[in-house]
């Protein structure tokens, strides 16, 4: 349950992001369960680039591209139980828009803040692979 919480309130933040950018504002529950999704998929690819940069510069975990599909799967079928099973992505946002604004706008920011450091992980972690891994000859 104690994972429960955060992964709610990433989800209520960024179904508030579509719904604020997005034109017409239908399906921004989808788009913010594929957006969580995106963000877990590029933490464990850089996990596996560090991996393979910096512990085993002989593994091949990043060619198997079953090891991705098997996490995208686990995350997918765990996503559809916590916000779309009995329409539960209905009840966190409703729980959360109850918040008063000073609370719900300091951990919006705090998740934003993990949102930014994780792209931006994924960017320096790719930068990084493609330097030490010689792609070009």
């Amino acid at each position: 349950m104690v994972m429960i919480k955060p992964y709610n309130y990433l989800f209520y933040v960024l179904y508030k992001f579509w719904e604020n950018v997005s034109e017409p504002k239908i399906w921004s529950d989808a788009k913010a369960v594929l957006t969580i999704f995106a963000l877990i998929e590029s933490l464990v690819n850089a996990l596996m680039m560090y991996y393979k940069m910096f512990i085993d510069k002989s593994s091949h975990l990043l060619d198997k591209i079953w090891l991705d599909g098997l996490v995208g799967i686990f995350f997918l079928i765990s996503f559809y139980y916590c916000f779309y099973y009995k329409n539960r992505w209905k009840q966190i946002v409703s729980n959360y828009d109850k918040w008063p604004k000073e609370k719900n706008t300091k951990f919006s920011t705090l998740t934003w803040i993990l949102i930014v450091a994780i792209v931006v992980n994924f960017i320096i972690a790719c930068n990084l692979y493609s330097n030490s891994v010689n792609l070009y000859p």
